[in-house]
């Protein structure tokens, strides 16, 4: 009888997390017609771009373009969090001196169409990348790929599958799969989960040079599970630590934006 209620508990949480793992993993975030009217009023040189994808999704982002009569500019793609709407890194990107950036929202965050999943990001991401490398303004051979936290695996596969100059990940994990391992150890994780973003199997298939910032104090994505991925990088990576900080503080600290430049500066030269 014991048995028997525990072997139902167990089948009924693993129904739970599978048909509510979406809800568990992306968190869209809206934007609304206010904050959209101020971005275009603030910031002239973020392009607000719409993209249609191939299944006919449209998305909804900027391109912030850094041109200047002298040179083109690089470009750095940003991939945000799992709760992210992107337009905030409008004002972080302008301070990227040399570099023209493309922010866009996931599926369903934002004004973007459809509904997330890991396959639809992924996909999203190359298409996106095809498309601004076509652009006569950019430079195809000075581009730096970057994400945050969910879209730390969203990078990586579009490091692994198209060429870039270097990758910025900052608090990444090194597989969903893994982390979700650690939070429910006695469930069979590997069959349920429909979102793994495995980017420990795709790292020693990356040779550009790697940058991971990591908050010393997060919780979420701990440090371990980020270095852990580094250690499997095929190209040179370097990790910097911000003390004190943790997963949805990081991005606060001054040395935040100071070691990205610093890394971006090398990434130009």
């Amino acid at each position: 009888m014991i048995f028997g209620t525990i072997l139902l508990l167990i089948i009924l949480i693993c129904m739970f997390l599978y048909f509510m793992q979406d809800k568990m993993i992306f968190f869209p975030q809206p934007l609304d017609q206010h904050t959209l009217s101020l971005i275009r009023e603030s910031y002239p040189e973020a392009e607000e771009k719409s993209l249609q994808m191939e299944d006919g999704t449209n998305l909804h982002g900027w391109f912030v373009n850094k041109r200047t009569p002298e040179e083109k500019p690089g470009l750095i793609l940003f991939f945000g969090g799992n709760a992210e709407e992107v337009s905030h890194m409008i004002e972080r990107v302008r301070h990227y001196e040399g570099w023209s950036t493309v922010l866009f929202n996931y599926r369903g965050y934002g004004m973007s169409e459809g509904r997330p999943g890991e396959k639809k990001l992924k996909s999203d991401a190359l298409e996106i990348y095809d498309h601004f490398l076509s652009r006569e303004d950019i430079d195809p051979e000075k581009i730096v790929i970057m994400g945050r936290s969910l879209g730390t695996g969203v990078a990586t596969h579009l490091a692994c599958h198209r060429n870039a100059r270097g990758v910025i990940l900052i608090s990444p994990f090194s597989s969903i799969l893994r982390l979700a391992r650690k939070m429910f150890p006695v469930l069979p994780v590997r069959l349920l989960l429909r979102h793994p973003f495995n980017s420990l199997k795709k790292a020693p298939h990356i040779e550009v040079p790697l940058f991971v910032l990591l908050a010393s104090d997060d919780r979420i994505v701990p440090p371990q599970e980020s270095k852990k991925l580094a250690d499997q990088w095929a190209g040179p990576a370097k990790v910097r630590v911000i003390e004190g900080e943790d997963h949805n503080t990081l991005s606060a600290n001054p040395r935040f934006e100071k070691y990205i430049n610093e890394f971006l500066k090398a990434f130009a030269e």
